[in-house]
């Protein structure tokens, strides 16, 4: 089979180019993400790994809730009026959606604070934890300006602040824990992101919108109105995720909930690949008037094609990358193979997600988000007491197989059809080959697993492009996207022969 799709290859292109540096920034919240831990876990332990998650998780949770949608709204009405030369209108969306959003989040900031302050606590969340709590809530009024980055196009100041944050979350984080902080120095160091974040958006909020504040009743209803149909299965996936790690914090401890906290985060990072290309999709598939169908098809092949081979090695050897961040870790493995399988079954959702929301299908957004979230909430309350983080995992993954029932049976009514034969091969292929590559090194030279890791990956790709379902189109457009154009001649003269000894 072939999947050498012209039309395809263009609009892929268009998403991979446009999307880089948010791609870039994913992966440094990730790599810096997981280096951050691996230096506090080794100074001080999971525990603390599990109260930082804590906070956060309930910081999100209440900014979920809040924002009603208006950080989408945003992307979509600021790309609008400045494809149509309206930066006036440009200016009225942001600050009507930036002031209404502080209307709503700081008074809640401010009553966890005040609660924090004179005392009160929250079964686990101790009085500090709430402060904390409302610093990070208050701070989750940066996503405005991510969507000022988005909507305008302009996103290397998206990437260059979030390096810049990253880089000092490390060295704030760690020199605080080290001098005998504890949680509290990872937790400024955790705020440093979002300080920075908020300091570089200032800037081009002067340099893009201009500091004249200006409320409009009118361009704040049209915000809502283009992202409460988003805000409502979100807020849904939101409470569903956030609260596996709130209930784990509550119902077990802090050492459990950083285990299963750094167990989803590399599940999550193992499957990004194939969840930003869904993300992305979004707005593309949105703004295509023909061929909506085969791109979402193209997407879930693409998206799971490039995550597959991952997914198979990290899941031969999920102790051993666990044991990188101390021996306390491994004992997350289950957890982490459920978390993947979980998130796998998320690329079918997402894909007819968004092509419901191209033809204006809210109410089967709502419908699959409600499938996946209610199970979810319901199960964290009897399974996380019992089995505890693996419990939650459970929660989730049972949540992810009612979501994907529920789209399978919408996407014949919005005319999605997948190839069944293509996936079984994505599926199928890299476990063939991956299972007993990864059983000999674990088997016999558990010392070179890392070799025994790469091998599994290197190979599984290599087959899946003999297969033709990771087309040469793909590599080429991909290469095109990401390679600055002065380097692609050198770069495709030294690949070629590969490509053409792969492919035939």
């Amino acid at each position: 089979m072939s999947f050498d799709d012209k039309s395809w290859s263009d609009g892929f292109s268009k998403v991979v180019r446009s999307s880089f540096w948010i791609y870039a920034t994913s992966f440094l919240n990730n790599a810096f993400g997981f280096i951050f831990w691996l230096l506090i876990s080794f100074i001080a332990g999971p525990s603390i790994v599990g109260i930082i998650s804590a906070i956060s998780s309930l910081a999100n949770f209440f900014a979920g809730i809040l924002n009603l949608g208006v950080p989408v709204g945003l992307i979509r009405w600021l790309g609008h009026s400045i494809g149509s030369g309206k930066t006036d209108e440009a200016q009225k969306f942001f600050w009507s959606g930036l002031l209404f959003l502080i209307t709503l989040i700081v008074p809640v900031s401010l009553v966890l604070g005040f609660m924090g302050y004179i005392g009160l606590s929250f079964s686990r969340y101790s009085p500090l934890t709430l402060v904390f709590t409302s610093m990070f809530l208050i701070f989750s009024l940066k996503v405005v300006v991510t969507s000022l980055y988005i909507g305008y196009m302009k996103t290397f100041p998206y990437f260059l602040s979030t390096l810049i944050g990253q880089i000092l979350r490390i060295v704030v984080g760690v020199l605080l824990v080290l001098i005998g902080f504890g949680w509290i120095g990872a937790a400024i160091g955790y705020l440093m992101i979002s300080l920075t974040m908020t300091l570089v958006g200032i800037f081009y909020i002067a340099e893009l919108i201009g500091f004249t504040p200006s409320f409009s009743t009118k361009h704040l209803l049209q915000l809502l109105k283009a992202g409460i149909p988003s805000w409502i299965p979100n807020v849904i996936v939101t409470i569903g995720q956030q609260l596996a790690v709130i209930s784990v914090f509550i119902m077990i401890g802090a050492a459990e909930t950083g285990t299963f906290y750094v167990a989803f985060t590399i599940g999550s990072f193992v499957i990004g690949i194939a969840l930003a290309v869904q993300q992305i999709m979004f707005p593309y598939l949105s703004g295509l008037t023909d061929g909506r169908k085969r791109a979402a098809w193209n997407s879930v092949r693409v998206g799971l094609a490039f995550t597959m081979p991952l997914v198979v090695g990290v899941g031969l050897f999920p102790e051993y990358i666990l044991g990188l961040l101390g021996p306390s870790y491994t004992v997350a493995w289950l957890e982490l193979e459920i978390i993947m399988f979980s998130s796998l079954l998320l690329v079918f959702t997402s894909a007819v997600n968004n092509l419901c929301y191209a033809y204006e299908k809210y109410h089967y957004v709502l419908l699959i988000g409600l499938a996946m979230s209610i199970p979810r909430l319901i199960l964290y309350v009897f399974l996380t007491p019992i089995w505890g983080s693996t419990g939650t995992a459970l929660s989730l993954a049972i949540g992810s197989v009612t979501g994907i029932l529920t789209a399978l049976t919408i996407a014949p009514k919005i005319g999605l059809n997948f190839n069944w034969q293509a996936l079984t091969s994505i599926f199928i292929a890299p476990l063939a080959t991956g299972i007993p590559l990864g059983l000999l090194f674990k088997l016999f030279i558990p010392k070179l697993w890392i070799v025994g890791l790469s091998a599994t990956i290197i190979l599984n790709y290599i087959i899946l492009m003999k297969l033709k379902i990771i087309a040469k189109n793909d590599i080429v457009e991909i290469g095109k996207a990401i390679i600055p154009k002065k380097y692609q001649p050198t770069i495709y003269d030294l690949a070629k022969p590969l490509i053409d000894l792969i492919y035939g």
